[in-house]
């Protein structure tokens, strides 16, 4: 069951939802772990309770109203969330390969790069129509449990999960660890086909 955590009423929400065609959830701080029934780990850093509240229920809410969705890095994490999974809260904890960069600017150097393997029952396969590719890493939190209606769709070498995937195939709502927005070449397609859901969502309303 996917929490809920309302506190505020939020009618930006209403707003997003009846003007938005897609939403990008981008990176950020972690999430207060208490959103997947965990204490708080001294590697964990919430620094915007606000955001994270306001991030879950507008994530929720677009699930409901089937709203193409991409989420990139802390997005993904608020997927898993949003859906009921849980996180990994310091990946260092149980792997020794580099998932973090000091400085976002790193994201665009190869050396912090790492292989990802993509499972070929996925959707994100067909769209990259690839079983693996080179992506950046920066996050010391990843997915550990995927939620309701989700699955893993890539993971790196080390078993962190790096690509979720809605188990709708008809619905655009992935999540990435990675910053496929700090690159170029094969995640073009995942860009473009997010605008192209945007547009087919838009004439459907």
């Amino acid at each position: 069951m996917a929490p809920s955590f309302i506190k505020h009423d939020y009618t930006i929400i209403d707003y997003v939802l009846q003007n938005a065609n897609a939403i990008l959830f981008a990176g950020g701080s972690d999430f207060d772990p208490k959103y997947y029934n965990q204490q708080k780990h001294e590697k964990t850093e919430v620094s915007d309770p606000e955001r994270d509240e306001f991030e879950i229920n507008l994530m929720q809410k677009a699930f409901e109203n089937r709203i193409p969705v991409l989420g990139i890095c802390r997005g993904a994490q608020c997927m898993t969330i949003a859906s009921g999974g849980s996180l990994i809260q310091h990946i260092p904890d149980i792997s020794t390969q580099k998932h973090d960069v000091e400085e976002y600017d790193n994201l665009f150097d190869d050396t912090t790069h790492h292989l990802v393997k993509i499972n070929t029952d996925t959707r994100i396969y067909d769209i990259l129509k690839s079983d693996s590719i080179v992506l950046n890493t920066a996050h010391h939190q990843a997915v550990d449990k995927v939620g309701k209606d989700f699955r893993i769709a890539a993971f790196a070498e080390d078993g962190i999960i790096e690509i979720i995937e809605h188990i709708d195939q008809s619905y655009f709502c992935f999540g990435f660890q990675s910053h496929i927005e700090a690159m170029s070449g094969p995640t073009d397609a995942i860009f473009e086909k997010f605008i192209e859901s945007a547009k087919s969502y838009k004439t459907s309303k």
